[in-house]
């Protein structure tokens, strides 16, 4: 057994015996046939000896890897976008309520870049949408190139994205940003035999005030884009 698996049994083993009674844990060791994680599930029982007397544990050990990676494969789903693997909105939003918090306790900046696709519907109307599709994806990795190793990048529907910064950025930081986005999306795109030149709209937010709420955020960045 390993080291790890052995420290997951030492708390609820030592909590059996102290309270008599039984108890589960969970807990994931690494595969080394493959270097993937399995996930096991055990219950703990107190072995007692004619007295009544509790003289051991007896363990029941449930291989759940099957399950776990279903759990773990529905909960990325509802939070990634099924082309672009991107955050999606449930997830971005959830991040923004963090960043939030985190202003409430340690005033900090927060940014939003966001971002919108010149003239990509004639993209879908043209070549159709699997090229579409193919542009889309393409952009999304150049965006997560672009930024910082903390910053997230979202998808939010159609050709629409936002970049979300919320560690302390000065305002050159800022600019450097969305330079960078704005002439990442400026290269040329090849799908086949297809070359496009892309474009793209870029709103910035910068804000400080932590009792603003993730859904009056965006509207604001999705504003700040089209005065871009």
């Amino acid at each position: 057994m390993s080291e790890r698996a052995l420290q997951a049994y030492e708390a609820p083993m030592n909590l059996v015996l102290d309270i008599c009674a039984p108890e589960d844990v969970e807990f994931s060791v690494v595969n080394w046939a493959n270097g993937e994680n399995s996930w096991f599930h055990v219950v703990l029982s107190p072995a007692h000896e004619a007295s009544g007397a509790v003289v051991g544990v007896l363990t029941s050990m449930r291989d759940i890897t099957a399950i776990k990676l279903a759990e773990l494969s529905l909960a990325h789903q509802a939070m990634h976008d099924p082309l672009t693997g991107l955050a999606n909105r449930h997830l971005l939003t959830d991040r923004l309520n963090q960043a939030l918090a985190r202003m409430q306790r340690s005033p900090v900046s927060l940014v939003l870049f966001f971002i919108d696709l010149d003239y990509f519907k004639d993209i879908n109307d043209t070549h159709g949408h699997e090229v579409g599709d193919n542009v889309l994806i393409e952009v999304a990795l150049h965006l997560k190139l672009a930024v910082r190793r903390d910053d997230m990048v979202a998808r939010l529907g159609g050709d629409e994205f936002v970049v979300l910064c919320d560690r302390v950025m000065t305002n050159e930081e800022v600019q450097q940003v969305a330079d960078r986005l704005v002439c990442t999306l400026a290269e040329p795109f090849t799908d086949g035999t297809v070359t496009f030149q892309m474009s793209a709209s870029v709103g910035v937010l910068v804000t400080n005030d932590a009792q603003m709420s993730a859904s009056a955020l965006l509207p604001r960045a999705d504003s700040a884009m089209y005065q871009a």
